[in-house]
């Protein structure tokens, strides 16, 4: 039997150089949650977002070398399947740090999955939690723990009609977009706008498939030509 490990971490921003600063994850019902001083300054954006300070980090230790980076490398060693929100993110972060997972459970992907119509605004973790009516003591709404104990209750909803097998199989699918998620026309119907407006549309495709090789993209568009 395969356990799980639910897991989120914080960077230093969201380009290939960048590292992490924060680790939280919890297995077999115990919280690991710490932070690490990264080898190169926490971008301003960053910190917007996760609101982690250089201050914050400064006498903290390096990730490298530490009892949290060799504590994940034994799970991966014993086969544990990671469980993450945008996992692909958060296993390149791991990736640079020599921690390497062999399968894992994304919950962006099974969100995007189950929702069949494309009803749902958004697919993001804080937006599930509302969307599913999760409850967390304020104490740990905004903070990692806050956002490891929201995955996992995420994760028993979406996957509670899934095998263990079909949760993998579609975390590594592409993701097929049914409404458009950025730009004049977000929030539209996929379906609607390359009906409604394709001169627009190929320039989505240009700069989705052709420039960025958006593998999402790729596979929505493939979908809708058939």
């Amino acid at each position: 039997m395969h356990e799980l490990l639910f897991l989120d971490v914080e960077t230093t921003g969201l380009d290939a150089e960048d590292r992490l600063l924060e680790v939280t994850f919890t297995v077999e019902n115990t919280l690991y949650d710490e932070r690490f001083k990264p080898p190169l300054p926490i971008k301003l954006g960053a910190m917007a977002t996760h609101h982690i300070t250089e201050k914050m980090v400064e006498d903290k230790p390096t990730f490298e070398g530490s009892e949290l980076q060799q504590n994940l490398m034994d799970y991966t060693m014993n086969d544990y399947i990671l469980v993450a929100h945008n996992a692909p993110f958060d296993m390149k972060m791991l990736d640079k740090e020599g921690v390497v997972f062999k399968r894992y459970i994304d919950t962006l992907k099974l969100s995007h999955h189950m929702d069949k119509e494309g009803d749902m605004e958004s697919h993001s973790l804080q937006y599930l939690r509302y969307y599913h009516g999760i409850e967390l003591p304020e104490a740990i709404a905004h903070t990692g723990s806050g956002d490891v104990a929201v995955l996992e209750e995420v994760y028993k909803i979406l996957a509670k009609d899934l095998t263990l097998e079909e949760q993998v199989e579609i975390s590594e699918m592409p993701v097929l977009y049914k409404r458009m998620n950025f730009g004049k026309a977000k929030g539209e119907k996929v379906s609607d706008m390359l009906e409604r407006e394709p001169s627009y549309m190929r320039w989505v495709y240009e700069t989705k498939v052709e420039k960025e090789q958006d593998e999402n993209w790729a596979y929505t568009f493939e979908h809708y030509s058939k």
